[in-house]
C-alpha cells in the first residue's frame, strides 16, 4: 500500500491524496480500517487504480469476512463511492476484491442525515489524516546479526526492524505523509505508515587483531533487597557497555534499567535495580558494542528476590 498525491472531488468533498490498495497477498495485509459508533451511516470514495478495467472495493463490518456492500469503478477520473449504515458500534473494513484501487476517503455521519443537510457532527478522512489505520506493509526484514551492516527501524512501540544493508536499495522518509519507506535490492518495499520513531545504522562488529571476540558473559549472584536487586556479572573482552533488564513486580516486560545504575570494575559488573516491589524478578545483561546490543557475547539471566518491608 502506498500514498500518492491525487486530486479530486465528489458529494462537495475536495480530495488531495489516495491510498493505492493493491489486490495482491492476504487481504489482512492490505485493508483500511475506521472505528464508528452506532446510528452511524459510512461512505468511502475511491476509483479504479487503472482506467478503463473495471475494479471492486469492497466493505465490511466487524470483521474482514463480513462483507455487507461493495461498488465498483472502471473511470480513474471519476470518482465512485459505496455507503453502509451501521446500527451498532463496530469496525469498518475497506479493501480491493482482486484488483488495485485508488482509494479517496471516508465520510462518516449519522445516520438519517441528508445530503442536503450540514451536520455538525460529520467527518470526513482522508487516507492520510486522523480515523484511518494504514497497516505497515513489512515483509523484508531480518534478525539482528553484529557480523553485518544494518539498518535499523526502531519503532513507537519499542520494536526494533533490522535490514542487512547489503539488501536494500534505498531509504526515504517522506515527512508530509509521515511514511518510511524501505526498497529492497529484489524491487520489494516495506513501507511503515507513521510508526517510526528513530533510523540508524548499525556498523558490523570487527574481529580485534590477534583474534576473534571472546569471553562467556555470565551472572556470578543475583540478590534483592528492600525495594531493590542487585546482580554481577564477568565482563567479556570487546564489549563497550552493558544494557541491563528488569522483570517481575510493576514490569511485565524486561525493563531497561538507567546506565548510570551499571558499572563495570574490571574484574566485574554490577548493576542495581532500584524501586522494587515486593516479589521475585528477573535481570538480562546484555553486552554492547558500539552501541549496538550483539549476540556476540550472548546474554545472561539472574533471578533476584526483593522483600517486603
Amino acid at each position: 500500500m502506498q500514498i500518492n498525491s491525487k486530486s479530486g472531488a465528489a458529494d462537495k468533498i475536495a480530495f488531495t491524496k489516495i491510498a493505492k490498495l493493491g489486490g495482491a497477498d492476504s487481504t489482512a495485509g492490505r485493508y483500511i480500517h475506521v472505528k464508528v459508533e452506532s446510528g452511524t451511516k459510512v461512505t468511502a470514495y475511491a476509483t479504479t487504480g487503472k482506467n478503463g478495467t473495471e475494479r471492486t472495493l469492497n466493505i465490511a463490518t466487524g470483521s474482514l469476512d463480513n462483507v455487507v456492500a461493495s461498488f465498483s469503478s472502471s473511470s480513474t477520473s471519476s470518482i465512485s463511492s459505496g455507503m453502509v449504515e451501521c446500527e451498532h458500534s463496530t469496525d469498518v473494513y475497506f479493501y480491493s476484491a482482486g484488483s488495485g484501487i485508488d482509494f479517496y476517503g471516508v465520510k462518516v455521519e449519522k445516520s438519517g442525515t441528508s445530503d442536503t443537510e450540514t451536520p455538525e457532527d460529520e467527518t470526513t478522512t482522508t487516507p492520510a489524516e486522523t480515523g484511518v489505520t494504514l497497516n505497515d506493509q513489512v515483509n523484508n526484514t531480518t534478525q539482528q546479526n553484529s557480523a553485518v551492516n544494518q539498518l535499523r527501524v526502531e519503532l513507537a512501540n519499542g520494536n526494533i526492524n533490522y535490514y542487512n544493508t547489503a539488501d536494500v536499495a534505498r531509504v526515504f522518509a517522506d515527512k508530509e505523509l509521515g511514511t518510511v519507506t524501505v526498497s529492497m535490492a529484489n524491487g520489494e518495499s516495506d513501507i511503515y505508515y507513521a510508526t517510526v520513531s528513530n533510523l540508524s545504522f548499525a556498523k558490523a562488529v570487527e574481529e580485534e587483531q590477534g583474534g576473534s571476540l571472546s569471553g562467556t558473559l555470565a551472572i556470578t549472584e543475583a540478590k534483592g533487597w528492600y525495594e531493590s536487586a542487585y546482580v554481577k556479572f564477568t565482563p567479556v573482552s570487546g564489549a563497550t557497555a552493558y544494557n541491563v533488564y528488569v522483570k517481575g513486580g510493576q514490569y511485565s516486560t524486561y525493563t531497561k534499567i538507567d546506565n548510570e545504575l551499571v558499572r563495570n570494575y574490571g574484574t566485574f559488573g554490577r548493576a542495581d535495580a532500584v524501586g522494587l516491589k515486593a516479589g521475585n524478578y528477573s535481570m538480562k545483561v546484555v553486552a554492547v558494542r558500539d552501541g549496538v546490543e550483539t549476540a556476540t557475547y550472548g546474554e545472561a539471566t539472574g533471578q533476584p528476590t526483593c522483600l517486603r518491608w
